[in-house]
């Protein structure tokens, strides 16, 4: 030790406890950062002229119309004015579902369903292409947790169907792995941050 540094006093770096524990991402933050370096479409909407307004743009830019398009719930029929998916039709036929999810997970940023959003359908039965609506409370830190709140959720009778879906890497693609062998789908996640 020198001299002045004796005199005027050495600043000792501050070392951070080993016990403290480390600053958690806020779940929202985590679970975005992960679901778009998988290639999932993230776009936040305000308001529903937003939602309006962006689900435009995805027809537009994927060349769709909204006979393309199908959804299984009346609630989203009447505020984009898609087609309710009837019985007699295949998914197979359209270009994409809207849907909506039970949770976003945070930690591997993949969307939690279950047969609510898509009735009995496997993921595989599914256009490629799903548009999903998500809600700002819907964050969730993991599987586990996103589980027991929906069994909190549905008290009287736990749902079926649940599932995952993964988000399609295009470098995946190249890597010759088929999109129904791992429930991977293209997602464009319309995220209202409005009640």
């Amino acid at each position: 030790m020198s001299f002045w540094a004796k005199f005027f006093g050495k600043k000792k770096k501050k070392e951070k406890s080993k016990y403290l524990p480390e600053n958690q991402i806020p779940n929202d933050i985590s679970f975005v950062k992960k679901f778009t370096i998988k290639g999932g479409r993230f776009l936040f909407c305000e308001n529903q002229n937003e939602i309006l307004f962006n689900f435009n743009e995805i027809l537009v830019e994927n060349t769709w119309n909204l006979k393309e398009v199908f959804c299984f719930e009346e609630d989203i029929n009447k505020s984009l004015n898609v087609e309710v998916f009837k019985e007699e039709l295949s998914p197979e036929n359209f270009k994409t579902c809207i849907i909506k999810c039970e949770f976003l997970i945070s930690n591997t940023g993949l969307i939690l369903v279950c047969d609510k959003q898509i009735k009995h359908h496997k993921l595989k039965e599914l256009p490629n292409t799903l548009i999903i609506l998500s809600k700002f409370d819907q964050f969730s830190k993991d599987v586990s947790e996103a589980m027991s709140l929906l069994k909190n959720k549905y008290t009287d009778a736990i749902p079926t169907n649940i599932t995952t879906i993964n988000i399609y890497n295009y470098l995946e693609k190249e890597k010759n792995i088929s999109l129904d062998k791992n429930n991977s789908k293209n997602i464009y996640l319309l995220h209202q941050d409005f009640n």
